[in-house]
């Protein structure tokens, strides 16, 4: 077939027809090919992941078999083991903490034995240097006034000692206070104690009687003052058993006395008599005493009557075997009241086991004093008079247990 073209030529049609076709069988063939290759690589991959899975069940252990209890045990086990190392680290911890601990409370007893060591040489120093505290013994008049300035502070509740309120281990001192229904005083009696420039000391307060208040105000002294120790008896038995379950309970090489109503005079009583006693070995050493009504009155001021007078303590009583005392019998003092005497622990101790429970625990109005400064006075075997002004007795007719009636004889002739 031909036809005439524009230019009036004739084409052969059927060249061009065979033109075409060839040009669509390579285009088909090429698109067969591409979809064959195409096909086949999409099926070889998949082979090689399929290959890849089975690779990897094949390697992973084979739990197929674990029975419920053995995962469950596997579990618990894995479950210990970490405990384990849990425990094992808060052990590391723990010995980690108490070594720090450890090393916090050796270096706080060695900072503790350093202050006791320096206290110590201080007193040993003081004990060899006497002759400075004798500067201490003031004449009447002085001694009066520094007097009125320290109770002052005592009276109006003021801690004038820095170290006061610390809690001491080994106390030296022991200083007993008889309370019977005391809330009115005992706060400034004990601040006369707490005022001292000596700080090794225990206070026992032994309650012989109390009302709320007066519990509450002794409870809040115990709880500001770590030294300070409660005893409460569980009835009224008087002062004479009050002092001696005091003194029976006392700690220190040292004990004094002190009734509810009264004070120490001076802030360096207890560090003048303390080495005193030691420096000459003292087993009881008297000191004198002013009384009256106004601690902050000096016109009230009047001295013991029995201030540094000689006594005769010749006394016999064949129930405590008690001959002529301190040798030569002669005694000088302030009369036979237990306060304004410091004693060692044990001569005291030892006259009220000479006495016995049975005798001490009868209620005594007064006098209680004589009974156990002559028992007292017949055990030890030193004691000196010195003139320090170291206790002011506040005189109102009165003890801080004379309200009962009766009386009871203790001795029989």
């Amino acid at each position: 077939m031909e036809e005439k073209n524009i230019k009036g030529e004739y084409l052969n049609l059927s060249a061009v027809d065979n033109q075409e076709n060839m040009k669509f069988n390579l285009i088909s063939r090429d698109k067969k090919y591409y979809d064959f290759r195409r096909k086949y690589f999409d099926i070889f991959l998949i082979t090689i992941i399929v290959i890849i899975f089975f690779i990897v069940l094949l390697l992973r252990p084979n739990n197929s078999n674990t029975s419920p209890n053995e995962i469950n045990n596997n579990k618990n086990n894995e479950n210990k083991d970490n405990t384990k190392d849990f425990k094992i680290e808060e052990k590391k911890e723990n010995k980690a903490d108490e070594k720090i601990e450890k090393n916090k409370e050796e270096k706080n007893n060695e900072q503790k034995t350093e202050k006791i060591l320096d206290n110590n040489d201080k007193k040993d120093n003081d004990i060899n240097n006497f002759e400075k505290y004798k500067s201490q013994l003031l004449p009447r008049d002085q001694a009066i006034n520094s007097g009125i300035s320290f109770l002052r502070n005592c009276i109006d509740g003021k801690l004038i000692n820095p170290n006061s309120l610390t809690r001491i281990e080994k106390p030296i001192i022991s200083v007993v206070i008889p309370c019977y229904f005391c809330q009115k005083f005992i706060k400034k009696a004990v601040r006369s104690v707490q005022n001292q420039n000596f700080n090794e000391l225990k206070i026992i307060i032994v309650v012989d009687g109390s009302d709320n208040n007066t519990k509450k105000t002794l409870q809040q002294l115990s709880d500001e003052d770590p030294r300070i120790e409660l005893i409460y008896n569980n009835k009224r038995m008087g002062i004479l058993y009050s002092r001696s379950i005091g003194v029976l309970n006392a700690k220190g090489k040292y004990v004094l006395v002190l009734d509810q109503d009264d004070f120490f005079l001076d802030y360096d009583v207890f560090s003048y008599l303390y080495v005193l006693a030691e420096k000459d070995d003292l087993d009881m050493i008297v000191y004198t005493v002013f009384e009256g009504k106004d601690a902050l009155n000096k016109n009230t001021y009047k001295d013991n009557f029995n201030n540094g007078k000689e006594h005769n303590l010749t006394i016999y009583q064949p129930e405590l075997s008690c001959h002529t005392l301190m040798n030569d019998g002669k005694f000088k003092g302030n009369d036979f009241f237990v306060w304004g005497k410091f004693y060692k622990s044990s001569i005291y101790k030892s006259a009220i086991n000479m006495l016995g429970k049975d005798r001490y625990s009868v209620f005594m109005e007064w006098e209680e004093d004589v009974i156990i400064t002559f028992l007292i006075v017949n055990v030890a075997n030193s004691y000196k008079f010195v003139k320090k002004y170291g206790y002011f007795h506040l005189f109102h007719g009165g003890t801080p247990t004379s309200t009962l009636p009766s009386k009871k004889k203790i001795f029989i002739d």
